[in-house]
């Protein structure tokens, strides 16, 4: 799957990022602080579009290693629709 369709499918059905997004830290292999940390806790004040923008940074810090890429789309495809946090309809970010 290549990065731009992983994008279409996490930002599809007004989805932004996995409740489990803290846990990317993991998947992706890096440390809280780096760039591509998921705006949970620290980053909750953050705009959806801003939250959007980091999952898909993460997508492409992901696809320059096959081995976490490997595990990042296997997480993201496997969560079902109530793992997701969702845009809000009311939204304006």
């Amino acid at each position: 799957m290549s990065p731009d369709d992983l994008k279409k499918y996490v930002s599809s059905n007004r989805r932004l990022y996995p409740k489990n997004w803290a846990k990317y830290l993991d998947i992706l292999e890096i440390n809280a602080g780096h760039p591509c940390t998921p705006l949970v806790l620290g980053g909750s004040d953050a705009t959806d579009q801003e939250k959007r923008k980091r999952l898909f940074l993460q997508i492409d810090y992901a696809y320059k290693n096959p081995k976490i890429y490997n595990k990042l789309i296997k997480n993201l495809l496997d969560l079902e629709e109530t793992d997701w946090v969702y845009e809000s309809i009311y939204s304006d970010n």
